[in-house]
């Protein structure tokens, strides 16, 4: 392998032997004034023209890596989205920061974060980022003066979140990077793309027919030449570029990611860009995104909190890198995945140990865990223990949680070898295959398959939370509530689950049940429990109160669209007209397709006598949420409060397939009316 020579200025020493002296820096070298983090979701290690794939072309990223330096061997601390970026945006661990899954985690406030850290410096600093599970309500927003997390308005078919596509997320940070000029800037990008399910655009999609996932990382390359060139043009900027975690595609038999730590979901692409700071080349050690902040705290001079991380451009030894997967263990009650990678081996706590020579074993065939013992102690103890979701409540919840019924933990203390996640690989290519048929609508299959494997996997309760979401996708609300229902029953009663059963109880008049369930949760930071507890308190009569939960909801995450147009509804309801008007509009700049705030503007303009506004803004609801019975009602009442009494009735009999069954019989007797009349 050709060897590089690292330093920091042409007035740096010269030595062949790049492992015995790697990149130096120099005291007097003035620190760069702006700095660009990009993160491309789901990209694997190997996924880049630069990184040796055979196929796949990446143009800019190729030459981001040659006039940078590239990190060999970097692995994350986490194989989902929200911890990962938790690790890099602090330097801490997993264990450390207190984020071990995508849901039920905050970052405790006032955490140093590299935002923060700069913000401190005088730097400008926004996020611009691209999917649900890094909305501000889960504390990542720390540091920033922008955080724009807008992605509700956008949909992708087939996907369980919201994603904004990569180009509209670089738009908007170009616009706000471009803004601040004059001042030193920190610039953080989230790009989804990679993410299943992967449809990618033309031409990509035709480019790689046969494997969408690298179109998708064609694309991402593509989308951020615009970006890289106003960096180049601008000088005295560094850029990072790295993944939160890869994507299995099938390796151990893993489809996407989140259930096994294996080098395809761990190990992840590094680069450092930054002309005059950064000498190009390549670093073979081994490095985590905890040595992030304190590499980059040494470019920008100033002082990291305490961290375990290295200054990646001076000499540095080989440390162990703690790693772990646990959605598997939060979601589905199966055994938590630790370990580490120290001195060349992977080493992976479960029921059955597993440990890998990554050198002369890249693709971890051969467990060498089963034919001789280990003398490498892992990396964590008890420390390192997975957090229960209930951790962040008061004793006074936690016993509330207990006289309702719940348990701290369903979860078994002591794994056997039947819930090592290696011998339930049948079960998650399961699932997969039910949300392929809930993607095509088929919600009976997707229904059947999650049913059949419930029987084998009881304590799964994201499988409670996906079947209720399918069953009331068919229709089936009595079915999505008993389900709810039966995930409590076995103990399983996160945040989440609640908040659901909660709503479900709301819907069919189960008020006083739908509070018990949340009582636990009053202190929550999580503003849609907060949203939802004020929706329960104003099916209850209790107004004040509802407005209060939508304050509290509002004041953890102001720019939620949602809540804007459901608070909007509760003003609505006490004809506060222009403070509910104001809540509409505010849901609409953020969401410009929210189909409650546009019935609810309907329903302002109607009392206004402003017909033609309130039928447009009717038609904009129905468009784009076409099951919002409510407002295809208005659409009726308004058609015939303007005398046309056939388009009316049509309405009405649109009404008829969409609305719940109780709600028919109304319409049905307008119907008949406007016949005989």
């Amino acid at each position: 392998m050709k060897k590089y020579l690292l330093c920091l200025s042409l007035l740096a020493l010269f030595c062949c032997d790049r492992a015995s002296h790697p990149q130096a820096t120099q005291a007097d070298v003035p620190a760069p004034t702006n700095l660009i983090l990009i993160t491309i979701d789901t990209w694997r290690y190997d996924a880049a023209g630069f990184l040796g794939h055979p196929v796949l072309k990446t143009p800019l990223l190729d030459q981001l890596a040659a006039e940078g330096l590239v990190f060999d061997r970097s692995y994350a601390h986490a194989v989902v989205t929200q911890p990962s970026h938790a690790s890099i945006l602090t330097g801490l661990l997993p264990y450390e920061h207190g984020i071990r899954d995508n849901s039920g985690f905050r970052l405790a406030p006032n955490t140093p974060t590299l935002a923060s850290l700069l913000k401190q410096k005088g730097f400008k600093t926004g996020a611009f980022v691209s999917a649900f599970p890094l909305d501000a309500r889960y504390g990542l927003n720390q540091g920033f003066d922008v955080y724009d997390d807008f992605v509700e308005g956008y949909k992708v078919e087939g996907a369980h979140v919201p994603e904004r596509p990569g180009k509209a997320t670089l738009e908007a940070a170009q616009s706000w990077y471009q803004s601040q000029t004059g001042h030193s800037r920190f610039l953080w990008v989230h790009l989804y793309g990679p993410h299943f399910p992967y449809r990618p655009d033309a031409p990509f999609e035709q480019q790689y027919p046969q494997n969408p996932y690298l179109g998708e990382v064609a694309q991402v390359d593509s989308e951020l030449s615009s970006l890289f060139n106003m960096a180049r043009s601008e000088g005295n900027t560094i850029i990072v570029v790295t993944a939160d975690h890869g994507e299995g595609l099938g390796d151990h038999g893993e489809l996407t990611h989140g259930l096994f730590a294996y080098e395809a979901t761990l190990r992840v692409p590094l680069v450092i860009w930054g002309p005059n700071w950064i000498q190009p080349g390549h670093q073979p050690k081994a490095v985590g995104h905890m040595d992030l902040l304190p590499t980059l705290s040494t470019l920008f001079h100033f002082k990291p909190p305490q961290v375990n991380g290295r200054n990646l451009l001076a000499p540095f030894s080989d440390t162990p890198l703690y790693f772990e997967a646990l959605s598997a263990y939060y979601n589905r009650g199966w055994a938590p995945l630790r370990g580490c990678v120290a001195q060349g081996q992977k080493s992976i706590h479960l029921p059955i140990p597993e440990r890998y020579d990554l050198e002369n074993d890249p693709a971890e065939q051969a467990n060498l865990a089963t034919r001789t013992p280990s003398n490498q102690s892992y990396c964590f103890d008890e420390r390192h223990m997975p957090q229960m979701r209930t951790e962040n409540l008061s004793p006074e919840e936690q016993a509330k949680l207990a006289s309702l019924g719940y348990s701290a933990s369903a979860l078994p203390g002591e794994w056997s070898e039947d819930k090592d996640p290696k011998n339930l690989i049948a079960i998650d290519h399961a699932m997969n295959r039910a949300f392929a048929a809930a993607a095509d609508h088929q919600w009976s299959q997707a229904c059947q398959l999650l049913e059949k494997l419930l029987a084998d996997q009881p304590h799964a309760e994201i499988i409670y939370q996906y079947l209720s979401d399918y069953q009331r996708a068919a229709g089936d609300l009595d079915g999505a509530r008993n389900t709810l229902v039966r995930a409590v029953r076995q103990g399983l009663q996160s945040e989440t689950t609640c908040r659901k059963l909660a709503l479900a109880f709301l819907e069919s008049n189960q008020a006083q049940n739908a509070m018990q369930v949340l009582t636990p949760f009053q202190q929550t930071s999580d503003p849609e429990t907060h949203a939802t507890r004020a929706k329960v308190n104003a099916a209850l009569g209790r107004m004040p109160e509802a407005q209060a939960d939508f304050e509290k909801a509002l004041q953890i995450d102001p720019e939620d669209p949602q809540i804007q147009a459901d608070y909007g509804t509760l003003l609505l309801m006490q004809k506060q007209w222009q403070p509910a008007k104001d809540h509409f509009q505010k849901a609409l700049a953020h969401n410009p397709n929210n189909a409650s705030a546009w019935n609810g503007l309907g329903v302002i303009a109607f009392q206004n006598e402003q017909w033609d506004a309130a039928l447009a803004a009717f038609s904009k609801a129905v468009a784009q949420d076409p099951s919002l019975y409510f407002a295809q009602a208005n659409i009726a009442l308004l058609r015939e409060k303007k005398g046309m009494i056939p388009q009316a009735i049509e309405a009405w009999r649109v009404y008829l397939d969409i609305a719940p069954p109780d709600k028919r019989p109304y319409a049905l007797h307008k119907i008949q009316s406007l016949e005989t009349n």
